[in-house]
């Protein structure tokens, strides 16, 4: 009897990754000009193992710290599952660590393998 072979995730999906773009509004109490900013980032969800990264890209001379919000790590929501695709769509927000994303779009890559695999993502 043969038994079918099953491909791990970590490597049926290495170097996969789902990108989408986001913002978050940031309240500013120290400038009297202006109240708050929408800063734009990047959520990456590695498949191989399940974790996200949070990065923004970087401007030059913004006066700004700018970088990574959230280094590659495995995110729980509320009921201490892990987050995983399905709970990011276009269109929606991402409460992660306190801090809530708005998620706006996604790369070409993200939008193919939602639809491949019959998942709705949003506009």
């Amino acid at each position: 009897m043969r038994y079918p072979r099953i491909t791990p995730a970590w490597l049926k999906h290495e170097k996969q990754v789902l990108r989408f773009y986001g913002f978050f509004q940031e309240s500013i109490p120290e400038r009297w000009d202006e109240n708050s900013r929408y800063r734009h980032v990047y959520i990456m969800y590695f498949m191989e193992d399940g974790t996200i990264g949070i990065n923004e890209p970087k401007v030059e001379n913004s006066g700004i710290a700018q970088g990574t919000f959230l280094k590659r790590s495995r995110v729980l929501n509320e009921d201490g599952i892990p987050i995983g695709p399905d709970d990011m769509r276009v269109g929606q927000d991402l409460t992660l660590h306190g801090r809530t994303y708005h998620i706006s779009g996604c790369d070409r890559f993200t939008r193919w393998f939602f639809e491949e695999n019959g998942i709705q993502l949003g506009e």
